[in-house]
This record gives structure tokens, C-alpha cells and sequence, in this order.
């Protein structure tokens, strides 16, 4: 399975993930959640067939960071976090959605 960059899905059923947090430091942080369904995630980066695992984030990452990195995304080192995922797990979680339509 071969996944580009912004390539969309969406969360079918409630979903426990870690994701990781990034810092322009030698150090990554963590954090559990639950991923409500309806959820729209994004691939972060292309992942060739020769990949198994991608980094999704949210369509919507301002609000999701309000919500669950309130003290991490004031940090100035602070920056990002994806949600690492197999891709046997985007098939069997995640529905695969068509991508934005865009203005010309």
C-alpha cells in the first residue's frame, strides 16, 4: 500500500493511539488518547510500498492540540506530533477518504 502526503482517512470507531510529540531537542514525549470516530487524519509524509508505518495527524491539529497539548504547544522548542500507524492498521481502522477539492 502506497500512501501520499495529505492523503485523508477517517476514524470509523473510537480509537486508543499514542502519539508522538516532537521538540527541536534530543527528546520525544508521548501521549495517550482516544480518537473519536468521525475524526479526519492526514499522512504527514509519503510512505512507499516499501514502508509499513506512516504519521497521520489531524485535519483539524489546532483544535486537537488545545485539547490534549495545553502546556507542550506553548513550549518553544515545541514542534508537532503525528500518530504513528501500520498500515494493516489504517485498513482495518480508518476509512480512506477522497482528497479536498481546491479552487482554481
Amino acid at each position: 500500500m502506497r500512501i501520499a502526503k495529505g492523503e485523508r482517512f477517517r476514524v470509523v470507531q473510537p480509537l486508543k493511539r499514542t502519539a508522538l510529540v516532537y521538540y527541536a531537542a534530543p527528546f520525544t514525549g508521548g501521549f495517550e488518547c482516544t480518537l473519536a470516530t468521525g475524526t479526519v487524519l492526514a499522512a504527514a509524509q509519503n510512505s512507499g510500498l516499501d514502508k509499513n508505518t506512516v504519521l497521520l495527524v489531524p485535519e483539524e491539529k489546532e483544535p486537537f492540540e488545545r485539547t490534549w497539548l495545553t502546556e507542550e504547544r506553548n513550549d518553544p522548542k515545541y514542534l508537532g506530533f503525528a500518530f504513528p500507524f501500520q498500515k494493516s492498521e489504517i485498513e482495518k481502522n480508518l476509512a480512506s477518504l477522497p482528497s479536498p477539492t481546491t479552487d482554481s
